[in-house]
């Protein structure tokens, strides 16, 4: 019998029956059930991009159906990017297939041809390489999920680097960005740290995402490498795909500069430890993060009365649990619902007798919105640097005060700055400082003052520092107990 699918123009699967199922019934039902299990709600923007693992799929099939359910109803893409980091070669660029096809039991998932062969006549950057795409499986693994939701609606560009350079990551970013809208979808593949005993990854697997979502790529890039040079909680590296990770990132720092509104949304974590193969005593780690084509302020600036007072009492109930029983609340995804699962970013202020008495919070996404107010309340009363842990005799005084956070504009003239609308950011080398929008406000400030004190007074530097920072503004929702 002819086989169906020539080994001359296609490459054939390299990992079926040792990542994910070799047979099509049983990959299908291993992916349909993974999405109905792992489906995460209220995606309604634009996916404009995806990171989400490679490992087999009994390690990190859960995290990653996270990522793809997200998908589920979004229009088909014009094509697919697929970034990943070359696990077996070491080479200058990306390296682009020109094959026809890539194969998995699912069938044939056509190549965008007109693309790679675009990419590859730009030159310098990007070149034709089949031998590193031919036995990679970070790449491959993300296929059956794809065909899984767009069927036959589905054409990909896969992209390899083999590059550490910084320089040359962005580079390809650079040559990558003309696609790098709603017409467009870009997977990043990429595990996250690798063999720590359980314990150490979950804390190292979590500074790195935290880093990956805020820093600049230039300053994630050292912190990679300063953490694998010094084996970091006892890991090889906190991220495998890196490189892959960071073409998104100067993707995402252009983008913005652009003016897009743009949100990452963490989506899932687990590592290895978590799938019951293997043991814990060194185990590899697992993020799925979607970027969104995100519209202005999102529907966040809706919250009704009911779920602003159930975000107040969940700060104030959790407070006073660490206060008498010595132990933080215990939250259930079960419980909440609607906006309250949405991944956004938030503040929790503490005020007595409208005096400042602790302020801490997370200006990028990290989780949903009930777990953010929970860990920030935290923050705010035990563990606010400017201040003493609060006493329980204080609880009584203490007003509590959410600001819920839209997402972040770089802006190039500071005359974009509404006091008092506007939340601003300044990011300044290696120092950062955020004030939010009720501060101007509060203090009276014009723009100047505001971003005078900004960068005196929160980021350490002189008055008119901010003139050679990066600025950012937001938005806030912000409501309080005695609203």
């Amino acid at each position: 019998m002819r086989d169906k699918y020539p080994e001359k123009n296609n490459r054939k699967a390299a990992f079926a029956g040792r990542f994910y199922p070799s047979e099509k019934a049983a990959l299908k039902e291993e992916i349909k059930n993974l999405l109905k299990k792992n489906s995460v709600k209220n995606i309604q923007d634009r996916v404009r991009a995806l990171l989400v693992p490679h490992a087999g799929y009994v390690y990190s099939g859960a995290t990653a159906a996270s990522g793809y359910s997200s998908l589920l109803n979004m229009s088909p893409y014009k094509a697919v990017f697929l970034i990943g980091s070359s696990h077996r070669y070491r080479f200058s660029g990306a390296g682009i297939s020109t094959m026809d096809n890539f194969i998995t039991p699912l069938g044939a998932v056509k190549l965008n041809k007109a693309i790679c062969a675009d990419l590859i006549e730009e030159g310098a950057v990007f070149s034709a390489k089949e031998e590193v795409h031919s036995d990679e499986h970070s790449l491959e693994v993300q296929l059956p999920f794809l065909q899984y939701i767009f069927e036959d609606r589905l054409s990909v560009v896969p992209v390899l680097t083999g590059s550490t350079s910084v320089s040359e990551l962005e580079e390809i970013a650079g040559h990558l960005y003309p696609y790098f809208n709603d017409d467009y979808l870009f997977i990043i593949s990429s595990d996250f740290s690798h063999y720590p005993a359980y314990k150490e990854a979950v804390e190292l697997d979590k500074e790195t995402i935290d880093k990956f979502i805020r820093s600049e790529p230039e300053d994630f890039a050292s912190w990679i490498l300063d953490a694998e040079a010094g084996k970091k909680n006892g890991a090889h590296t906190p991220m495998c795909g890196w490189c892959a990770g960071m073409i998104l990132k100067f993707l995402y720092r252009k983008a913005i500069i652009d003016n897009n509104k743009l949100i990452y949304n963490h989506l899932n974590y687990s590592n290895s430890g978590d799938s019951g193969f293997g043991d814990r005593d060194g185990v590899v780690g697992y993020h799925s993060l979607v970027l969104l084509n995100s519209d202005a302020t999102n529907t966040m600036f809706n919250l009704s009365t009911e779920e602003k007072n159930r975000l107040l009492k969940l700060a104030r109930d959790n407070i006073s649990m660490k206060l008498s029983e010595g132990r933080f609340i215990s939250t259930d995804s079960s419980d909440f619902s609607g906006r309250l699962v949405q991944n956004l970013g938030a503040f929790v202020t503490l005020r007595i007798n409208k005096k400042l008495r602790g302020c801490i919070g997370s200006l990028s996404p990290t989780g949903p919105l009930y777990e953010t107010i929970r860990q920030m309340s935290a923050a705010s009363a035990f563990s606010d640097s400017r201040f003493d842990p609060l006493r329980p005799e204080e609880l009584e005084k203490v007003e509590i005060e959410i600001s819920v956070l839209g997402p972040k504009e770089r802006i190039e003239d500071a005359a974009s700055i509404i006091p008092g609308k506007h939340g601003v950011m300044m990011v300044h080398g290696t120092r950062s400082a955020i004030f939010l929008p009720q501060v101007a406000s509060e203090q009276g400030w014009d723009t100047m003052q505001l971003l005078g004190h900004l960068s005196r007074d929160k980021a350490g530097l002189k008055w008119d520092s901010w003139k050679e920072a990066e600025l950012y503004i937001y938005e806030a929702l912000v409501f309080s107990e005695g609203d």
